[in-house]
C-alpha cells in the first residue's frame, strides 16, 4: 500500500483532542468490522472531517489552524535556535495557549494585559519573536492579534527559552 503522511498530526491532535478521540474510536470500529489496517495519519485526517461537522467549523478552518500552529512552531525553532520537543509540557502548554489566542481573537474576547509595557521592556527578544508569530496568526485568522496577546505569547517563549539552558 501507499504510505500516508500527515505533517500536521501533532497539531491536529493537540488542537482538537475531543474530535481526535472520536476519530480513534471510529477507526477502531472500522478495523474490527472490516479487518483493515488504518494508519494514524488517517486518524488525523478523519479528525479534520469531524471538526467540519462540529461547532460550525469548516474542515478547511481546522486544517488551516493546524497548519498555522505548525508554522508557528517552526518559526520559534528557527528564531530561537532550538528544537522543540512537541511532547514536552512547555510545548503543549504553549500550543494550548495559542489555541486560547485563536479562540479569544475569533470571538473578540481579548483582555488588556496590565504587564504589557514591563514585558515588552524585559523580554525584548521574545516579544520580537511573539510579534512575528502574531503576524503569522493574523494572516491565517484574518484578524488582528492585540498587543496584550503578543505579550502573553512572549512570556511563554521566555519560559521555553529559559528551559533550554
Amino acid at each position: 500500500g501507499i504510505e500516508i503522511v500527515n505533517p500536521f498530526l501533532f497539531e491536529t491532535k493537540t488542537l482538537y483532542p475531543v474530535e481526535y478521540n472520536l476519530a480513534e474510536k471510529a477507526v477502531e470500529i472500522l478495523k474490527e468490522n472490516l479487518n483493515i489496517n488504518i494508519p494514524e495519519a488517517e486518524v488525523g485526517f478523519l479528525t479534520l472531517h469531524i471538526c467540519g461537522g462540529r461547532n460550525n467549523r469548516s474542515k478547511n478552518e481546522a486544517l488551516e489552524n493546524s497548519m498555522m500552529i505548525n508554522k508557528v512552531l517552526e518559526l520559534v525553532e528557527k528564531k530561537m535556535k532550538i528544537k522543540i520537543n512537541k511532547e514536552s509540557f512547555l510545548s503543549r502548554r504553549f500550543v494550548m495557549h495559542l489555541i486560547g489566542v485563536i479562540d479569544r481573537v475569533s470571538n473578540n474576547q481579548c483582555h488588556e494585559n496590565v504587564l504589557s509595557s514591563k514585558l515588552k521592556d524585559e523580554l525584548k527578544y521574545e516579544f520580537s519573536v511573539a510579534y512575528d508569530i502574531s503576524k503569522v496568526m493574523e494572516r491565517t485568522l484574518k484578524k488582528t492579534i492585540p498587543e496584550s496577546e503578543v505579550c502573553y505569547i512572549a512570556l511563554h517563549l521566555h519560559k521555553i527559552n529559559s528551559s533550554k539552558h
